[in-house]
């Protein structure tokens, strides 16, 4: 278990019975776990230089154990994502860095990605949401091993911005607002072409808080609104086809986030 407290402090706990294992020396941010390591950032040093540039560090899960450092001229670096043995490292640009040793296979200027990170990477590409170019909320696929663009996917006619994504079972699923309410599409990781479309009824999302969906073994979890009362349900859609496999209805009121515990 890790735990960061505040003033920067980052500490880790054996789950079984909260023994401290190790805790990092400096103040530090946590940004990401990672399937073997933690990934902190720490600040410049203000006595040295009058230009803060941040130090992404790679520590050892199990030991805290410093793997790798790297300084980034990048000031603006604050999501991090590891998969298949790569660090993406998330600023003004996407730092792509061997999870190993930190050397960097590419870099590539991205669009900056709004109050809550949009992005995912799956299979052959790396996907985020543009909330910069003359169109916002368009969707751009990278290719995982060069950062150079795929596809694009541009907001519909209606011009309603993307506003999450996720990556599972080898389908890009989306979402974006409609009138009256939200769309969920599933789209091809090749090209972006839609696949499938949920729900008949848009008016049973709430369009402002799709970062509420949760995505497990091929499934995505909605909050959906419910008819008959107050408050809100979770349906359950296959990432797959965009099939509704069952609904229950609740009776907690909105929900604020949703999480699944592994092993359920």
């Amino acid at each position: 278990m890790i735990a960061e407290a505040g003033g920067g402090k980052i500490a880790a706990f054996a789950a079984h019975n909260g023994q401290l294992l190790w805790q990092y020396p400096d103040r530090a941010t946590l940004l990401t776990l990672g399937e073997q390591h933690i990934y902190l950032r720490t600040e410049g040093n203000q006595a040295q230089s009058s230009h803060l540039h941040p130090t992404i560090h790679t520590l050892d899960l199990s030991t805290g154990q410093q793997q790798w450092a790297t300084n980034f001229v990048d000031s603006s670096l604050g999501l991090a994502l590891e998969r298949d043995h790569v660090a993406y490292i998330w600023g003004s640009q996407l730092h792509a860095l061997d999870a190993s040793t930190g050397k960097a296979r590419w870099l590539h200027k991205v669009p900056v990605c709004g109050p809550r990170p949009i992005f995912a990477v799956e299979a052959e590409h790396v996907y985020l949401v543009d909330h910069e170019s003359s169109r916002p909320g368009a969707i751009l696929a990278y290719h995982k091993d060069t950062g150079d663009v795929a596809w694009r996917i541009d907001p519909g006619t209606s011009g309603e911005p993307f506003s999450w994504l996720q990556a599972a079972n080898n389908v890009l699923v989306v979402a974006h607002a409609v009138r009256k309410g939200l769309q969920i599409e599933g789209r091809s990781q090749v090209d972006g072409a839609i696949l499938w479309v949920w729900p008949d009824d848009p008016s049973l999302l709430r369009a402002d808080l799709s970062w509420r969906f949760v995505v497990g073994d091929g499934i995505i979890f909605v909050p959906v609104l419910q008819r008959s009362q107050s408050g809100e349900g979770i349906a359950a859609i296959g990432v797959d086809n965009g099939k509704e496999l069952w609904r229950v209805s609740l009776h907690i009121g909105a929900m604020t986030e949703m999480s699944i515990v592994p092993g359920d």
